[in-house]
Protein backbone atom coordinates (compact mmCIF):
# COMPACT_ATOMS: atom_id res chain seq x y z
CA UNK A 1 0.00 0.00 0.00
CA UNK A 2 0.97 3.57 -0.61
CA UNK A 3 1.68 5.94 1.78
CA UNK A 4 -0.20 9.43 1.76
CA UNK A 5 1.54 12.58 0.51
CA UNK A 6 4.56 13.64 2.90
CA UNK A 7 2.76 17.21 3.35
CA UNK A 8 -0.01 14.83 5.42
CA UNK A 9 0.60 15.38 9.25
CA UNK A 10 0.94 12.37 11.47
CA UNK A 11 -2.80 13.50 13.07
CA UNK A 12 -4.36 11.90 9.70
CA UNK A 13 -2.89 8.30 10.71
CA UNK A 14 -4.97 8.20 13.69
CA UNK A 15 -7.96 5.71 12.74
CA UNK A 16 -11.16 6.24 13.74
CA UNK A 17 -13.34 3.38 14.33
CA UNK A 18 -17.49 4.21 12.73
CA UNK A 19 -18.75 1.40 15.45
CA UNK A 20 -17.49 3.79 18.56
CA UNK A 21 -20.55 6.28 17.19
CA UNK A 22 -18.10 9.17 16.13
CA UNK A 23 -19.69 12.80 14.99
CA UNK A 24 -18.25 15.61 13.16
CA UNK A 25 -17.43 17.41 16.30
CA UNK A 26 -15.81 15.14 18.17
CA UNK A 27 -13.28 14.22 15.60
CA UNK A 28 -10.76 16.38 14.51
CA UNK A 29 -8.89 14.21 11.36
CA UNK A 30 -6.88 16.32 8.70
CA UNK A 31 -7.95 15.04 4.95
CA UNK A 32 -6.04 12.35 3.99
CA UNK A 33 -4.80 13.76 0.38
CA UNK A 34 -3.09 13.30 -2.32
CA UNK A 35 -1.66 14.63 -5.92
CA UNK A 36 -1.29 11.41 -7.11
CA UNK A 37 -4.05 9.36 -8.79
CA UNK A 38 -2.76 6.17 -9.48
CA UNK A 39 -1.95 6.05 -5.34
CA UNK A 40 -5.77 5.66 -5.18
CA UNK A 41 -6.35 3.26 -7.47
CA UNK A 42 -6.37 -0.15 -4.81
CA UNK A 43 -8.56 1.77 -2.41
CA UNK A 44 -10.78 2.14 -5.26
CA UNK A 45 -11.15 -1.18 -5.56
CA UNK A 46 -11.68 -2.56 -2.15
CA UNK A 47 -14.57 -0.25 -2.20
CA UNK A 48 -15.87 -1.58 -5.17
CA UNK A 49 -15.65 -5.12 -3.53
CA UNK A 50 -17.35 -3.93 -0.57
CA UNK A 51 -14.35 -4.93 1.21
CA UNK A 52 -14.71 -2.82 4.55
CA UNK A 53 -12.29 -4.03 7.05
CA UNK A 54 -9.01 -3.82 4.00
CA UNK A 55 -10.70 -0.68 3.95
CA UNK A 56 -10.00 0.16 7.65
CA UNK A 57 -6.71 -1.69 7.10
CA UNK A 58 -5.55 1.05 4.00
CA UNK A 59 -6.73 3.37 6.36
CA UNK A 60 -5.16 2.43 9.52
CA UNK A 61 -1.81 2.41 7.72
CA UNK A 62 -2.03 6.06 6.81
CA UNK A 63 -2.46 5.81 2.87
CA UNK A 64 -4.61 8.58 1.20
CA UNK A 65 -8.25 8.63 0.84
CA UNK A 66 -8.69 10.98 -2.04
CA UNK A 67 -7.24 13.55 -4.08
CA UNK A 68 -6.42 17.22 -3.08
CA UNK A 69 -8.06 20.03 -4.38
CA UNK A 70 -7.06 21.84 -7.83
CA UNK A 71 -4.79 18.59 -8.46
CA UNK A 72 -4.61 16.98 -11.98
CA UNK A 73 -6.88 14.12 -11.69
CA UNK A 74 -6.24 12.55 -14.99
CA UNK A 75 -6.71 8.35 -14.86
CA UNK A 76 -9.23 8.95 -12.24
CA UNK A 77 -12.49 9.31 -13.25
CA UNK A 78 -14.48 8.25 -9.45
CA UNK A 79 -13.89 8.79 -5.90
CA UNK A 80 -14.20 6.26 -3.03
CA UNK A 81 -16.84 8.30 -1.52
CA UNK A 82 -18.71 8.80 -5.03
CA UNK A 83 -18.02 4.50 -5.32
CA UNK A 84 -19.67 4.27 -1.84
CA UNK A 85 -22.57 6.26 -2.56
CA UNK A 86 -23.68 4.61 -5.59
CA UNK A 87 -23.50 1.28 -3.55
CA UNK A 88 -25.76 2.79 -1.13
CA UNK A 89 -23.50 2.00 1.59
CA UNK A 90 -23.72 3.84 4.37
CA UNK A 91 -21.10 1.94 6.52
CA UNK A 92 -18.56 2.24 3.75
CA UNK A 93 -19.69 6.00 3.48
CA UNK A 94 -19.35 6.60 7.35
CA UNK A 95 -16.04 5.14 7.33
CA UNK A 96 -14.37 7.50 4.74
CA UNK A 97 -16.17 10.27 6.44
CA UNK A 98 -14.76 9.79 9.76
CA UNK A 99 -11.57 9.35 9.14
CA UNK A 100 -11.38 12.93 7.41
CA UNK A 101 -12.82 12.49 4.04
CA UNK A 102 -13.59 16.01 3.24
CA UNK A 103 -16.62 15.64 1.29
CA UNK A 104 -16.24 19.28 -0.43
CA UNK A 105 -12.94 18.15 -2.17
CA UNK A 106 -15.23 16.35 -4.68
CA UNK A 107 -16.01 17.60 -7.98
CA UNK A 108 -19.38 16.98 -7.65
CA UNK A 109 -22.16 17.54 -5.06
CA UNK A 110 -22.73 14.23 -2.98
CA UNK A 111 -25.87 15.22 -1.86
CA UNK A 112 -27.23 14.65 -5.29
CA UNK A 113 -26.18 11.04 -5.12
CA UNK A 114 -28.29 10.68 -2.05
CA UNK A 115 -30.86 12.52 -3.34
CA UNK A 116 -31.64 10.58 -6.77
CA UNK A 117 -31.07 7.44 -5.02
CA UNK A 118 -33.63 8.38 -2.17
CA UNK A 119 -31.81 7.32 0.19
CA UNK A 120 -32.43 10.04 3.22
CA UNK A 121 -29.88 8.22 5.72
CA UNK A 122 -27.26 9.21 3.60
CA UNK A 123 -28.40 12.64 3.07
CA UNK A 124 -28.45 13.18 6.98
CA UNK A 125 -25.19 11.81 7.28
CA UNK A 126 -23.20 13.55 4.56
CA UNK A 127 -25.00 16.68 5.94
CA UNK A 128 -23.69 15.79 9.33
CA UNK A 129 -20.45 15.28 8.18
CA UNK A 130 -20.50 18.94 6.84
CA UNK A 131 -21.38 18.96 2.98
CA UNK A 132 -22.21 22.38 1.70
CA UNK A 133 -25.74 22.48 1.10
CA UNK A 134 -25.55 25.33 -1.18
CA UNK A 135 -23.77 23.09 -3.60
CA UNK A 136 -26.81 21.04 -4.20
CA UNK A 137 -28.65 20.22 -7.24
CA UNK A 138 -31.32 22.29 -7.32
CA UNK A 139 -32.95 20.11 -9.53
CA UNK A 140 -32.72 16.82 -8.13
CA UNK A 141 -34.02 18.31 -5.11
CA UNK A 142 -37.30 19.73 -6.63
CA UNK A 143 -37.27 16.00 -8.48
CA UNK A 144 -37.70 14.54 -5.02
CA UNK A 145 -41.05 15.54 -4.62
CA UNK A 146 -40.32 15.89 -0.57
CA UNK A 147 -41.51 19.07 0.54
CA UNK A 148 -40.07 18.68 4.10
CA UNK A 149 -36.70 18.35 2.29
CA UNK A 150 -37.84 22.16 -0.10
CA UNK A 151 -38.13 23.73 3.17
CA UNK A 152 -34.80 22.14 5.12
CA UNK A 153 -32.41 23.19 2.39
CA UNK A 154 -34.46 26.61 2.00
CA UNK A 155 -33.63 27.45 5.79
CA UNK A 156 -29.96 26.53 4.57
CA UNK A 157 -29.57 28.95 2.41
CA UNK A 158 -30.50 27.62 -1.06
CA UNK A 159 -32.63 29.51 -3.65
CA UNK A 160 -34.68 27.44 -4.63
CA UNK A 161 -35.34 29.72 -7.56
CA UNK A 162 -31.86 29.40 -9.18
CA UNK A 163 -31.40 29.32 -12.60
CA UNK A 164 -35.34 29.48 -12.78
CA UNK A 165 -35.18 25.68 -11.55
CA UNK A 166 -38.42 26.23 -9.46
CA UNK A 167 -40.28 27.32 -12.78
CA UNK A 168 -38.87 24.71 -14.81
CA UNK A 169 -40.01 22.05 -12.31
CA UNK A 170 -43.62 23.82 -11.84
CA UNK A 171 -43.98 23.95 -15.89
CA UNK A 172 -42.74 20.52 -17.09
CA UNK A 173 -43.87 18.38 -13.92
CA UNK A 174 -47.41 19.11 -13.32
CA UNK A 175 -47.52 14.98 -11.20
CA UNK A 176 -45.62 16.96 -8.29
CA UNK A 177 -47.97 18.20 -6.44
CA UNK A 178 -45.77 18.43 -3.08
CA UNK A 179 -44.07 21.28 -4.80
CA UNK A 180 -47.39 23.34 -6.13
CA UNK A 181 -48.48 22.79 -2.09
CA UNK A 182 -45.22 24.59 -1.16
CA UNK A 183 -45.38 27.19 -3.59
CA UNK A 184 -48.64 27.87 -2.60
CA UNK A 185 -47.59 28.37 1.29
CA UNK A 186 -44.59 30.67 0.12
CA UNK A 187 -46.07 32.68 -2.73
CA UNK A 188 -45.23 35.72 -0.16
CA UNK A 189 -41.48 35.92 -1.37
CA UNK A 190 -41.79 37.56 -4.59
CA UNK A 191 -38.90 35.00 -6.33
CA UNK A 192 -41.07 32.13 -5.96
CA UNK A 193 -44.07 34.09 -7.01
CA UNK A 194 -43.17 35.12 -10.37
CA UNK A 195 -41.55 31.50 -10.46
CA UNK A 196 -44.94 30.53 -10.14
CA UNK A 197 -46.44 33.44 -12.43
CA UNK A 198 -43.99 31.87 -15.11
CA UNK A 199 -45.53 28.30 -14.62
CA UNK A 200 -48.78 29.66 -15.44
CA UNK A 201 -48.02 31.75 -18.51
CA UNK A 202 -45.96 28.25 -19.90
CA UNK A 203 -49.23 26.16 -19.49
CA UNK A 204 -51.35 28.87 -20.64
CA UNK A 205 -49.43 28.86 -23.59
CA UNK A 206 -49.43 25.45 -24.00
CA UNK A 207 -53.09 24.97 -23.18
CA UNK A 208 -52.48 22.78 -20.44
CA UNK A 209 -55.48 23.07 -18.49
CA UNK A 210 -54.32 20.70 -15.94
CA UNK A 211 -51.27 22.87 -15.06
CA UNK A 212 -53.68 25.85 -15.43
CA UNK A 213 -55.72 24.99 -12.58
CA UNK A 214 -52.50 24.29 -10.45
CA UNK A 215 -50.73 27.46 -11.11
CA UNK A 216 -54.16 29.15 -10.34
CA UNK A 217 -55.01 26.96 -7.46
CA UNK A 218 -51.29 27.73 -5.87
CA UNK A 219 -51.78 31.78 -6.42
CA UNK A 220 -50.39 32.43 -9.78
CA UNK A 221 -51.22 35.86 -10.86
CA UNK A 222 -52.45 35.26 -14.59
CA UNK A 223 -51.46 39.16 -15.76
CA UNK A 224 -47.67 38.94 -14.66
CA UNK A 225 -44.99 39.55 -17.28
CA UNK A 226 -43.13 36.73 -16.93
CA UNK A 227 -40.03 35.04 -19.35
CA UNK A 228 -41.11 32.64 -21.99
CA UNK A 229 -39.99 29.55 -20.53
CA UNK A 230 -40.57 27.30 -23.60
CA UNK A 231 -38.26 29.56 -25.44
CA UNK A 232 -35.43 29.17 -22.69
CA UNK A 233 -35.68 25.50 -21.98
CA UNK A 234 -36.85 24.32 -24.88
CA UNK A 235 -36.11 26.46 -28.07
CA UNK A 236 -32.52 27.15 -27.02
CA UNK A 237 -31.81 23.34 -26.86
CA UNK A 238 -33.47 22.58 -30.40
CA UNK A 239 -32.00 25.20 -32.21
CA UNK A 240 -28.42 24.04 -30.69
CA UNK A 241 -29.36 20.36 -31.23
CA UNK A 242 -29.80 21.37 -34.89
CA UNK A 243 -26.69 23.47 -34.99
CA UNK A 244 -24.37 20.41 -33.61
CA UNK A 245 -23.75 22.84 -30.06
CA UNK A 246 -23.67 21.13 -27.54
CA UNK A 247 -25.93 22.17 -24.01
CA UNK A 248 -25.38 22.54 -20.42
CA UNK A 249 -27.06 19.62 -18.51
CA UNK A 250 -30.10 20.55 -16.30
CA UNK A 251 -29.05 22.62 -12.96
CA UNK A 252 -25.69 23.59 -14.36
CA UNK A 253 -26.23 27.36 -13.73
CA UNK A 254 -27.46 27.18 -11.09
CA UNK A 255 -24.30 25.63 -9.92
CA UNK A 256 -21.92 28.23 -11.61
CA UNK A 257 -24.42 30.74 -10.04
CA UNK A 258 -23.54 29.44 -6.44
CA UNK A 259 -19.95 28.85 -7.36
CA UNK A 260 -19.75 25.40 -7.65
CA UNK A 261 -17.29 23.92 -10.20
CA UNK A 262 -18.71 23.15 -13.09
CA UNK A 263 -17.40 21.53 -16.29
CA UNK A 264 -18.91 23.55 -19.65
CA UNK A 265 -19.62 21.27 -22.79
CA UNK A 266 -16.63 21.37 -25.58
CA UNK A 267 -17.67 22.50 -29.07
CA UNK A 268 -16.94 19.99 -31.42
CA UNK A 269 -14.45 20.54 -34.70
CA UNK A 270 -15.85 22.72 -37.67
CA UNK A 271 -16.55 21.35 -40.40
CA UNK A 272 -16.19 22.66 -43.88
CA UNK A 273 -18.93 24.70 -44.65
CA UNK A 274 -19.79 25.25 -41.45
CA UNK A 275 -20.00 29.17 -39.87
CA UNK A 276 -17.81 29.70 -36.93
CA UNK A 277 -20.34 32.52 -35.16
CA UNK A 278 -23.81 31.14 -34.89
CA UNK A 279 -27.01 33.78 -33.88
CA UNK A 280 -30.18 32.44 -32.26
CA UNK A 281 -32.75 35.59 -32.08
CA UNK A 282 -35.39 35.22 -28.86
CA UNK A 283 -38.95 35.72 -30.13
CA UNK A 284 -40.38 38.72 -30.80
Amino acid sequence: MRRADADNSDATSRFVDPRESPSKSTERVLPRTTTEPTALTELHRLCRENRIYDVERWISAGNPLQMAAGSERKGQATSALEIALEARNHALVLLLLCNGYDPNLERWCPLDRALKSRRWDLLELLLEWGVDPLRISVGDLLDTYNSKLFERFRGLGVDLTAGHELAYALGYHTSNKPLFGYVKHHRDDPKIQKELDAALAHHAKEENEKGVQLCLWAGANPHAAVPDLEYTALTDDKACAKMQIPVPPRGFWAKAEHGQKVRRPGLPDLKPGEAEVIVIHAPL
